[in-house]
């Protein structure tokens, strides 16, 4: 006996993480690392994130990967710090070293357009990355790329909306020998698995004779 159809989730949205733009150094403040992570923050910001306990994300340009130590942040820190060589000496330095510059990427991981909660990543359970841009699994919906949603969850291909599947149809027409309404509600059965919602609390049991695909 069928049951009733998944019932459908209430409206949804992509959601965005608010990260300040710039944040103001108190004038008369000494120089430090600290001051100086706020500015290295501030360029690095859009592509870099840290999270306690899971270390550091980094922004490809479509999806957020968990990397040892986003691969430009190196370069990008001596670089930042060459051009502000007086301000560095200023801290009493002469030249860099690396454990100068790892005392400011430090500093850098505690400011808040850098760290990321760790619940954070990937609260939207409606939401996937593509190579297209963020996919609204709800409204099916496609979005511009953007770091903001911290979303980690990724496919390799774009979504094609209007793509034909002669195959996948047949395989379903053979094995519901043809009754159209129960091979609609598994199709909203798979696609219920394939999130990481559970607003749902269904059991699917499949009844039938064998070698019937």
């Amino acid at each position: 006996r069928r049951s009733e159809a998944p019932k459908a989730i209430p409206e949804q949205r992509i959601t965005y993480r608010q990260v300040p733009e710039r944040i103001e150094v108190t004038p008369g403040l000494p120089t430090s690392q600290h001051s100086l992570a706020r500015g290295l923050a501030e360029e690095v910001g859009p592509h870099a994130a840290y999270t306690e306990g899971l270390g550091w994300f980094e922004w490809n340009g479509s999806v957020w990967e968990r990397v040892g130590v986003p691969k430009n942040l190196a370069e990008l820190t001596r670089g930042y710090l060459e051009t502000r060589m007086p301000t560095v000496q200023r801290t009493g330095m002469k030249e860099l070293t690396h454990s100068y510059m790892n005392g400011v990427i430090a500093f850098t991981r505690t400011d808040p357009r850098i760290w990321v909660d760790p619940t954070a990543w990937d609260q939207d359970k409606y939401a996937i990355n593509t190579p297209a841009g963020v996919v609204d699994l709800y409204t099916g919906e496609v979005h511009p790329p953007d770091s903001r949603t911290l979303v980690t969850k990724s496919t390799t291909v774009a979504p094609d909306f209007e793509m034909r599947t002669p195959l996948f149809d047949r395989l379903l027409s053979q094995a519901f020998a043809g009754d159209e309404e129960a091979a609609e509600y598994v199709i909203t059965g798979l696609g219920l698995s394939l999130i990481a919602s559970q607003d749902d609390q269904i059991f699917f049991m499949l009844n039938g004779p064998g070698g019937s695909g």
